[in-house]
């Protein structure tokens, strides 16, 4: 239920931006998204295999432009591309898609512009484009194995005395 809400809190100018029709299409992609990867191809023990393993790599730690990725992620991405960016039922595992080859400059032409023929709509009406570098650091952090799965804990500065 806390997806959900997370999902409709961040949603509110998306869907003035999207109108009636898109809303609805949104809406139904999340909705699978939101029960869960059951409905998806990757189900089953290998599914929670993966999740165990990763789970042993990384850290928490992160700077503070990661954190921001992390927060813009899970109030834009996560209802498609799933928590922590291992993909969804409705969208890629994007840290896949990054040790796979995607360059920062497709990363953040995808975002900005999205992708309709595969139903990922644009976020450059709210997604400025420091938010939008900050959310491919968080994923590039998650591609690169530096980051664990869960909500980053920014680093104290260095001298600060914490």
């Amino acid at each position: 239920m806390l997806k959900l809400l997370t999902f409709l809190e961040g949603s509110e100018a998306m869907a003035r931006t999207l109108g009636g029709a898109g809303l609805f299409g949104l809406f139904v992609v999340s909705w699978a998204a939101f029960l869960g990867p059951g409905l998806g191809a990757e189900s089953g023990p290998s599914k929670a295999k993966a999740t165990t393993q990763e789970k042993e790599t990384g850290s928490l730690q992160a700077t503070q432009e990661v954190h921001d990725g992390w927060k813009t992620f899970h109030s834009y991405c996560s209802s498609c591309h799933g928590v922590d960016a291992t993909g969804g039922a409705a969208a890629p595992d994007l840290r896949k898609s990054l040790a796979g080859g995607l360059t920062h400059d497709q990363f953040t032409a995808t975002v900005r512009d999205g992708r309709p023929a595969k139903g990922m709509i644009g976020w450059k009406a709210l997604l400025k484009d420091p938010q939008i570098e900050s959310l491919y650091q968080y994923v590039l952090a998650r591609s690169e194995g530096r980051l664990a799965p869960g909500e980053p804990q920014v680093q104290a500065a260095a001298g600060s005395g914490n």
